[in-house]
């Protein structure tokens, strides 16, 4: 209803957004208590008060304020200060109510794309399409929506492909224009050919001609690994590309089979100062990336205007940064060989929770060898390849400062974050079960001649090598990205804050997810008393993550949401009694690389939702985003769940949830319909399930019921009540109109049939089911609290449902009645994955839903 902010109470803010994606527009409501947290530390708390007003003419990606947030990283995450997050003295935002649009700087948008040979494969997934005219489709995609968009209005675009020559097909063309030239380019066909040559694409750039206040924003794509990519052509990126343009970034994709291909497009991204995207030729992944790019692009927009989107610059250190050349990464499988070899003290340390004190573990005299160039850097240091005989076998990275001088505490600040982190990701594995790991960092102390150059650094990091494409998770100052693997790294950071007392946090979550596994990399310790380096940004950096973090299932299994602390007494957090470890993730590799193994019980001619066509794989699940059958119709202790059906039709679903279930005893359930069909092959079919149903004690109601109109049904204290696949009949008005009619028309049957069954359950733990198809709930959105008078609020989750168990005892979705007579089969839950969204009681205003996101959901799709 409202927040209390400097002892005023509020209203609820709300801010509509429209604007456009890459792939479809969109007004997505940004409510600030779900969407950017609630308190004194929040972006909604300071835009609350009088006189602050917030810019809302902005592209945004799809999947709404979330994957808006996924972009805010790095830059604006890792800072060494907070006092700049919202722009000082009232703002007058550029609206139509106002005068016009808000006057942003325009943007010369240069796609650089791949011709090689291997664009020309037909590989790509759910379509016949060869590589180059999905990368093609997805790009006029992006340019068609800037071509009504006020914001847009003054950008223009300019189009070339490379191989081992390249060619500017149109430059600096506004978007009608472009658009007209990328149709031109796809009916055409453009027959790619020769080898990959990334220094051709780049240097047509500068033959571009860029007017002075124009900001530049490079995307860049290829399928694999450039065969001109060394030293000399690092140089030449750093020195000579970067700096002819104004305000540039550089923003790449890599759209191919392997991802550790791209670890050029990841240098040349960082230098770049923009984002990296990976689509591994998969249709839906590549639609998703350039969204990425356009909500990174969007957010340096609004940047530019005055608006910020994050903390501010890092502060002035007041020391003098080193300028160093850089050169090209090395291939996972190369070794380092030639550089600047020198003797080191290496040191390794452990973390004594019960003082609080980073002890020494060992050290030992070592040789090693670092690349005499770094490969890239980070905010606050470079790295460099790196050799260390002790470890001979082991490809490892060293990081050194940025600057003229550092320290050994400095050094050792570094070190003593990942040693903490390393300490709690192994209580955090012994609890759960779950593979995160934090890579080793270890202090080397090099024994430096006298005469040494003043670059060398005496004190400097250096940890193994990991391979893979990074991801950030969380942030340190409340960042948590989107994606669909960051449940469990932001439930390890709340998993630190409560182990700790709320003392400390593991923050800055970052690495590589492999194989099931989380490798986590540079973490940031948040602390009380700011003991952590220039990066520790203490308390204010925990509360910002506190408001902005949702606990999921994992949290609520650890008893760290404030849910299951109320319950269990505590004020304190201690881990449940008799917890039991999970098993692992159900999310068995990286979506890009692997799937789940498919079931052996699998029914046949409905595919298994992991597998997706065979080559390309959905992204898994997470823990908590899958329901099992046993969950909806089984049993609760030792007595069966009392169940009531809704639209059951020739009583399929229920008769197959008998059979799942394959309990001896009588079942307490009620199966009701609005019109039971009474003749033709439905009829026969509805006859033989309900004298099934009623020898397992299933009481069929014969009378018409409506599912938005329980109140005489007679059922009360239910477990749950289920509407399995709903769908207007035939006598609906609106079951021959468009598919928008249809959408309104189920948005107001389901939620009429929550607030109809809600009066009926029981107060601890009852249930509201609706399943019906992913693409179903996307389009029907119907993830909406319902608040029942008298009754509660209640809060929807949303996990995916196996069919598979139904399937294999019969079960067969059907209309029925009259509404077969549309000649609308009941094949519709063969082209999709099942969902289930319930809707349950909330207990208090902080229990969050759980399940599965939608831009989750989205990915799977």
């Amino acid at each position: 209803p409202g927040s209390r902010i400097d002892g005023v109470m509020h209203p609820s803010k709300r801010c509509i957004v429209s604007g456009l994606v890459c792939g479809g527009e969109y007004e997505a409501r940004v409510c600030f208590r779900n969407a950017v947290g609630a308190g004194p530390f929040s972006l909604a708390a300071k835009l609350s008060l009088p006189g602050k007003k917030v810019q809302t003419d902005c592209i945004v990606p799809a999947g709404g304020a979330e994957a808006f947030r996924e972009e805010d990283e790095d830059e604006e995450e890792d800072q060494f200060e907070v006092n700049k997050s919202i722009p000082s003295g009232p703002q007058q935002p550029a609206t139509e109510q106002n005068g016009g649009s808000a006057e942003t700087t325009p943007l010369h948008v240069i796609f650089v794309v791949d011709s090689s040979r291997s664009m020309g494969v037909q590989d790509v997934s759910d379509t016949s399409d060869r590589r180059i005219d999905m990368v093609l489709q997805r790009v006029e995609e992006f340019v068609d929506m800037h071509c009504s968009h006020a914001s847009a209005k003054k950008d223009v675009f300019s189009f070339i492909t490379f191989s081992s020559v390249s060619k500017v097909h149109f430059s600096n063309k506004v978007a009608h224009d472009a658009s007209a030239n990328l149709k031109h380019m796809r009916a055409s066909v453009v027959e790619p050919a020769g080898p990959t040559d990334y220094v051709k694409g780049l240097d047509a750039c500068l033959s571009l001609g860029t007017q002075e206040d124009v900001a530049v924003r490079i995307v860049f794509l290829s399928d694999g690994r450039p065969g001109d990519w060394n030293r000399a052509a690092v140089s030449w990126f750093q020195r000579s590309l970067l700096p002819a343009f104004k305000n540039l970034e550089l923003h790449t994709v890599g759209f191919g089979p392997d991802e550790n291909l791209f670890e050029v497009l990841q240098q040349m991204a960082q230098l770049g100062r923009g984002s990296f995207q990976v689509a591994s030729l998969c249709a839906d992944q590549l639609r998703s990336a350039f969204t990425s790019v356009a909500a990174s692009i969007t957010l340096t927009r609004l940047r530019g205007t005055g608006v910020s989107a994050g903390v501010g610059t890092a502060a002035d250190t007041g020391l003098q940064r080193r300028d160093l050349d850089f050169t090209a990464p090395l291939k996972p499988s190369e070794y380092v060989w030639n550089g600047q070899k020198q003797k080191c003290v290496r040191k390794s340390f452990t973390w004594d929770a019960s003082c609080s004190m980073l002890k020494l573990q060992g050290a030992s005299q070592t040789e090693t060898v670092r690349r005499s160039h770094p490969h890239t850097k980070g905010n606050m240091r470079y790295i460099f390849a790196f050799w260390d005989s002790s470890f001979a076998e082991t490809n490892m990275v060293a990081k050194e400062t940025l600057f003229q001088r550092t320290s050994e505490d400095v050094e050792l600040g570094f070190v003593k974050c990942s040693t903490v982190a390393a300490h709690y990701a192994e209580s955090f594995r012994r609890l759960t079960g779950l593979p995160l790991n934090v890579v080793e960092c270890y202090l080397y102390e090099a024994q430096l001649p006298t005469n040494a150059p003043k670059d060398r650094m005496q004190f400097f990091c250096a940890e193994p090598f990991v391979s893979g494409v990074f991801t950030k998770w969380v942030g340190n100052f409340g960042f948590i990205s989107a994606c669909f693997l960051s449940e469990v790294p932001a439930c390890f950071a709340h998993f630190t804050y409560a182990a700790s007392d709320a003392k400390l946090m593991v923050s800055d979550i970052q690495g590589v997810f492999c194989d099931g596994t989380f490798t986590i990399t540079d973490p940031q310790v948040l602390s009380e008393d700011h003991s952590f380096g220039r990066a520790d940004l203490g308390h204010e950096g925990m509360n910002r993550f506190m408001e902005n973090h949702s606990c999921g299932d994992l949290c609520k299994h650890l008893g760290l949401d404030p849910a299951s602390r109320s319950r269990l007494g505590q004020n304190r957090w201690a881990p449940p009694a008799n917890l039991q470890p999970f098993s692992g993730l159900a999310l068995a590799s990286a979506p890009s690389t692997s799937g789940q193994p498919s079931s052996s019980h699998q029914h046949r001619g409905s595919p298994d939702p992991q597998q997706g066509n065979g080559r390309h794989p959905r992204p898994g699940t997470l823990l908590g985003d899958r329901l099992p059958a046993s969950d909806l119709v089984g049993v609760t202790g030792a007595r069966p769940l009392r169940l009531l059906f809704v639209g059951e039709c020739t009583l399929s679903f229920c008769a197959s949830a008998v059979q799942v279930v394959g309990s001896a005893s009588s079942l307490p359930w009620t199966a009701s319909e609005l019109v039971w069909p009474m003749a033709g092959d439905a009829a026969t079919e509805r006859q033989t399930n309900e004298k099934f149903c009623k020898q397992k004690g299933v009481e069929v109601l014969r009378q018409s019921v409506d599912a938005r109109a329980l109140r005489d049904v007679g059922c009360l204290s239910l477990d749950g009540a289920i509407w399995a696949m709903p769908y207007p009949d035939a006598y609906s008005p609106q079951a021959g109109k468009p598919s928008m009619a249809i959408v309104e028309t189920m948005r107001e049957l389901i939620h009429g049939f929550v607030i109809a069954a809600a009066p009926s359950l029981r107060l601890d733990g009852g249930r509201i089911s609706v399943l019906i198809m992913s693409h179903q709930h996307l389009m029907w959105e119907l993830r909406s609290t319902i608040v029942v008078q008298g009754v509660g609020t209640f809060v929807p989750e949303m996990r995916v449902f196996s069919l598979t168990p139904f399937l294999d005892v019969g079960y067969r979705p059907r209309f029925g009645d009259k509404r077969d007579r549309l000649g609308r089969k009941a094949s519709y839950h063969h082209s999709g994955e099942a969902v289930l969204v319930q809707w349950r009681r909330q207990v208090t205003s902080s229990d969050a839903p759980a399940g599965m996101t939608d831009s989750r959901l989205r990915r799977r799709m």
